[in-house]
């Protein structure tokens, strides 16, 4: 397919439905991630916790993800710093800290995953699998399987920018690509991946560069800029939902 620059898939003119209401529980989901993700820094800290994947400052395009889909019916495949995500996805702060203290409330698995490997069936959260990009290839098979049945749902998965270096990747976006599926993939670029920067994980610009050699758009936002998150998300969404293929 021809390439499709950001201006060509993304109309900056694009409206979205945000009211007064959401945007308020949007500003208050954003605090309340913040504070819990601060709290379990402290108790790490303190030594009351194993550990904590921090996902402070990437907010807003993570709640964006979380506002686009609709809890329940579509499908979201997170990574570890995720939190406001699966926040704004119907989990309470109670229930990710039972995950964090491995106790047995955890509404996910009981209190046997680890810290921040978030899961709640009820809003079709898929849980966290410890190795990285392993939810590419899980994400792209559930679209696949709402593809073959016929269902109005989308697949959505996050992950970080070194993840992309994983064969993970490339499976599951050419397995989307090929099959034209209803999926999103947000790569939250944070410009390291752990200790190793940006320029030693890939040779292009931006992640989304790579989306057009599988077939699909990939379009590079400004991930602090809550609107354009959003605007950009639930253009991805509606995409999928059209039949139109992944993002």
């Amino acid at each position: 397919m021809p390439a499709l620059s950001p201006q060509e898939f993304i109309s900056r003119d694009y409206v979205s439905d945000l009211s007064a209401a959401d945007l308020l529980r949007a500003y208050r989901l954003m605090v309340l991630s913040r504070k819990l993700d601060e709290r379990c820094w402290i108790l790490h800290r303190q030594g009351k916790i194993a550990f904590h994947i921090s996902g402070i400052g990437q907010e807003a395009c993570q709640l964006a993800a979380g506002l686009a889909l609709k809890p329940g019916k579509d499908y979201y495949f997170p990574h570890y710093r995720d939190m406001v995500t699966v926040l704004a996805l119907g989990m309470r702060p109670v229930d990710i800290l039972m995950g964090t203290y491995g106790k047995a409330g955890d509404p996910g698995s009981g209190g046997r995953q680890m810290p921040n490997h978030y899961n709640f069936q009820p809003a079709n959260i898929v849980s966290v699998s410890s190795p990285v990009t392993t939810q590419v290839p899980q994400c792209a098979g559930v679209a696949f399987a709402i593809k073959l049945r016929g269902e109005d749902r989308v697949a959505m998965c996050a992950l970080g920018e070194g993840a992309t270096s994983q064969g993970d990747w490339h499976e599951g976006l050419n397995w989307a690509g090929i099959h034209k599926l209803p999926f999103i993939c947000m790569v939250e670029n944070n410009n390291y991946a752990i200790s190793v920067p940006m320029g030693m994980q890939m040779p292009v610009a931006n992640v989304a560069d790579r989306g057009y050699a599988y077939g699909m758009p990939g379009v590079a936002y400004d991930g602090n800029d809550f609107f354009e998150c959003y605007n950009v998300t639930c253009e991805a969404v509606e995409r999928a939902r059209r039949g139109d293929g992944p993002t």
